[in-house]
């Protein structure tokens, strides 16, 4: 073998058995973490979403203003619960939306700690505490659900407090196609 196809075959092995960078870690619960992750949330609570491993630069501030637990349906018409191995999922949901608790961060002794760590859940390539240069200064506000660039509830830069709506129009109504089993 040459030099550069030994090279190549060793980089390529390499590649194979590496880690692939994930995104979703603990998006699904089940029961007993996603109550866990409730008592160490309140509503008022601000905290920090930042995804080391998806290359955030700066975290984003949320006020928590609503939280919960919610079954993972199989499909968003479906009458079952996702199983999966014997299990059913849960998702937490702070403002109506679901969160990786592996990209959650509250404030705990004067720091932002991973929440997933807290749990002891050992989310993979991201820092239990949340280093200083990457806090954020900007809140989130909005959901996935509405990509409209103009829509107040996506992301305010430096704003010294929340400058997220209290109410948004359409509270209470659930999307479409959202089945409402909540």
């Amino acid at each position: 073998m040459t030099r550069l196809s030994l090279a190549l075959a060793t980089l390529a092995a390499a590649l194979a058995v590496a880690p692939a960078a994930r995104a979703d870690q603990f998006i699904y619960l089940d029961l007993q973490q996603a109550r866990a992750a409730l008592a160490r949330l309140r509503a008022g609570d601000v905290v920090h979403h930042y995804c080391a491993p998806c290359g955030d630069a700066k975290s984003e501030r949320m006020t928590v203003r609503s939280l919960g637990i919610d079954r993972v349906w199989d499909r968003d018409s479906a009458a079952q619960p996702y199983n999966s191995d014997g299990l059913t999922f849960w998702v937490v949901e702070l403002n109506d939306v679901g969160v990786d608790l592996a990209y959650v961060y509250v404030r705990e002794g004067g720091q932002w700690r991973n929440l997933a760590a807290l749990l002891g859940l050992q989310p993979w390539r991201v820092p239990a505490v949340l280093p200083k240069e990457r806090v954020g200064t900007r809140w989130r506000c909005g959901t996935p659900r509405d990509p409209d660039p103009g829509n107040p509830y996506f992301p305010q830069l430096d704003a010294p407090r929340d400058p997220c709506p209290l109410d948004p129009p359409g509270a209470g109504t659930p999307p479409v196609g959202d089945p409402g089993w909540r």
